[in-house]
């Protein structure tokens, strides 16, 4: 009996899980490999270094020197916020959400695990910075992007593809 093969279409909420889950899983391993290789201040092209370092606040420093209570509750309320916003449609699902909530809870997990999170890309004019960080940026950048394209482009450009 011959059998067809039909093309799965995954859901909204199903592309802003693998997004999320792929965002959260490169962070780590960059974070495994700065943590266990790097030795401090390896130059890289365009002037960027590597160097490894632990912020016990929350993005590019903010509430630093906070109690640790006062930081994982800004980041539990901006997670619960960024999982709503996706699955009631208020945040564009796709790349924009997955990124946004990958990024966010991949920082969670590090800050969870040692007390901070693990910055190594520094850039010398901004605060050290990791994956998850550059992650989060991009997934507000879509989501900005979004905001002033019109709908129909919108939806496209926000979507995985079939």
């Amino acid at each position: 009996m011959a059998h067809t093969l039909t093309k799965m279409r995954i859901s909204g909420q199903g592309w802003v899980l693998r997004w999320a889950l792929l965002a959260a899983a490169t962070d780590w391993l960059t974070k495994v490999v700065a943590e266990q290789t790097m030795p401090p201040g390896v130059g890289l092209p365009l002037g960027a270094r590597l160097d490894l370092s632990h912020n016990t606040g929350v993005a590019f420093g903010g509430l630093s020197g906070a109690p640790d209570g006062v930081v994982l509750g800004v980041v539990a309320v901006g997670i619960a916020g960024l999982g709503w916003a996706v699955v009631s449609g208020v945040l564009p699902g796709g790349i924009a959400g997955g990124l946004l909530l990958g990024g966010a809870i991949a920082n969670l997990v590090d800050r969870l695990e040692g007390g901070g999170v693990t910055d190594f890309i520094d850039v010398g004019a901004w605060p050290s910075f990791n994956l998850a960080d550059v992650y989060l940026t991009v997934g507000v950048a879509l989501v900005l992007l979004s905001a002033v394209r019109p709908a129909e482009s919108r939806d496209r450009s926000l979507r995985a593809p079939d």
